[in-house]
């Protein structure tokens, strides 16, 4: 990362899903251990002795979506969700378990990394739930003041190469506006809007980077 980027977290979400944690013990009754993710502050995984969920009727995929669903509703705060839309990508059974992922959307745009898992097991129980999800704050910017055409030039001069005219493999992806973070960061990670640039080029022998370069939509940062 380099560039000034400015960090839009919002320290008050990250108290609420601490204080929603202490809550979720006091009432759920018995054991529970919690992984936090310090790119995010929220609690990646909190799992444990189990807790019933009311009106379970039927194990079936259907009816564990709506259950998984309504997690991300009854445990908004706990789980850091704030205004984004968290949209499914992946619900199978997995063993015992329904599995669950829901990824991160922000006013229709990626949130790259941030997600929802939520683990329900055929007996009816919610085994596991949390999130990895950028606290994105309301009235966060989702207008770039890079064009696309500047930000794929960008790319490629950070690439420092220039487009061979070889007829390059896959299909090819347009560039697309994200909301990129560092998932991963051992420490509250900043977010930012951004142009995913996609990057094809292999010469004739096969050789040559493929990827994808993600350039701030404000500042032109790579």
């Amino acid at each position: 990362l380099s560039g000034d980027w400015s960090s839009d977290v919002c320290s008050s979400d990250l108290l609420d899903a601490r204080s929603a944690y202490e809550a979720f013990l006091n009432t759920a009754g018995g054991d529970w251990i919690a992984q936090w993710n310090p790119a995010t502050g929220t609690p990646s995984a909190i799992y444990g002795t189990g807790l019933q969920l009311a009106q379970w009727q039927e194990n079936s995929l259907a009816h564990a979506r709506l259950h998984a669903n309504a997690v991300l509703v009854d445990h908004h705060d706990l789980l850091g969700l704030g205004t984004s839309e968290f949209r499914e990508s992946i619900g199978a059974r997995m063993g015992r378990m329904w599995s669950f992922k829901f990824d991160q959307y922000f006013r229709g745009l990626p949130v790259l990394g941030g997600r929802v898992d939520v683990r329900i097991h055929g007996i009816g129980k919610l085994s596991m739930f949390g999130s990895s999800a950028f606290p994105i704050p309301a009235d966060f910017d989702t207008n770039p003041q890079l064009t696309e055409q500047l930000a794929v030039a960008i790319a490629w001069r950070a690439l420092e190469q220039a487009p061979t005219n070889v007829p390059q493999p896959g299909v090819a992806r347009a560039p697309r506006l994200v909301i990129w973070g560092d998932v991963g960061a051992a420490e509250l990670a900043p977010f930012a809007l951004a142009w995913e640039v996609p990057i094809r080029n292999v010469d004739r022998d096969g050789r040559g980077p493929i990827g994808r370069y993600y350039i701030d939509a404000k500042t032109g940062a790579v």
